[in-house]
This record gives C-alpha cells, structure tokens and sequence, in this order.
C-alpha cells in the first residue's frame, strides 16, 4: 500500500509540476521523485544502505532491518530500489567502499 501511495504521489506532483506534461523520467523505474522534486536513484538508495548497514555488528533479521531503515530515512524511492540496492550489496558482499 505505501509502495502505490508513493507512486500515485510522485504522478500527481509530476503531473501538476509540468502541468500533464511527460518527462523522462517517467519511463525510469531506478529513479523516484519526491513532493519537492527531488530525485532519488537506487545509487542513493544503496549509498544509504550501506550507511545505515554500519549500525549492526551481526546478522539482522530482513524484515527489522528494512522496518528501521524506513523509519530512519521514511520511504525514500520505490521499494524496488531498497530491494536492488540490497541486491547490489549482496552480490558485492556488503562491501561498502567509495563506490558503493
């Protein structure tokens, strides 16, 4: 439900900013904008990620990690993007250096 209530936001902050005109970035599903605006990208999402992953010394349940993540940053960009990044990292095995 907040996943849609995000993507019905950012189309009638979009739709009333440019006044129904299309933009690029509606065809991107890597990339969320917020009521001001705002860009956010799943290199952000992970950025952030990485940052918060900092605050656990072990293993952390998925579903507590997301449910404070969430709560520190609110819901920053679609959930898929939290779901990629979190992708990103495990493939990268939670490596989170300048690159990340």
């Amino acid at each position: 439900m907040a996943q849609n209530m995000l993507k019905r936001t950012d189309e009638l902050v979009l739709n009333i900013q440019r006044e129904e005109q299309i933009s690029i970035f509606d065809f991107m599903s890597d990339a969320s904008t917020d009521s001001s605006g705002k860009q956010t990208t799943t290199y952000d999402v992970k950025k952030k990620m990485c940052s918060y992953l900092q605050n656990y010394k072990g293993d952390v349940h998925l579903n507590k990690l997301l449910a404070e993540f969430y709560g520190y940053y609110g819901l920053i960009g679609y959930i898929n993007m939290v779901n990629d990044a979190l992708k990103e990292l495990e493939a990268d095995e939670f490596s989170c250096d300048s690159n990340a």
